[in-house]
């Protein structure tokens, strides 16, 4: 187990499965919302250690989600995009997102973006 804990916001139900289940079986604590308002809602609340954020919500843009926190905070906030990281790299990092990630998510990239985003923190590997 780890002491990681994320808070996936992603509204596609797919996605949000492969993501949690993905993020589950490498011991990650997971907490999950659809939409940018219940995002906000819960980080105001409840402390985390890196935020992986849709940028295609249903009531806010993940962006405008993502400038709001980086107003309070510096918790690692991770892009998760169906689109080509090109098409929103700088919109991205105007909103203060650290870094961009393609749909799905992986065990892989899970590994590798802790690693980087959170190198203090206990890991797993695959």
């Amino acid at each position: 187990m780890t002491n990681i804990k994320i808070l996936l916001v992603e509204d596609e139900p797919i996605a949000q499965k492969v993501a949690t289940i993905t993020l589950e079986q490498l011991g990650y604590k997971i907490d999950v919302t659809a939409t940018g308002n219940q995002a906000l809602t819960l980080y105001n609340k409840l402390k985390y250690h890196l935020i992986l954020l849709d940028l295609g919500l249903p009531d806010i843009d993940g962006t405008i989600v993502a400038a709001k926190i980086r107003k309070i905070d510096n918790i690692p906030i991770i892009a998760l995009t169906a689109h080509t990281k090109d098409s929103c790299e700088k919109m991205c990092q105007e909103a203060g997102i650290n870094h961009i990630l393609s749909k799905p998510l992986t065990k892989q990239t899970s590994l590798d973006m802790i690693n980087k985003f959170c190198p203090n923190s206990i890991l797993l590997s695959t």
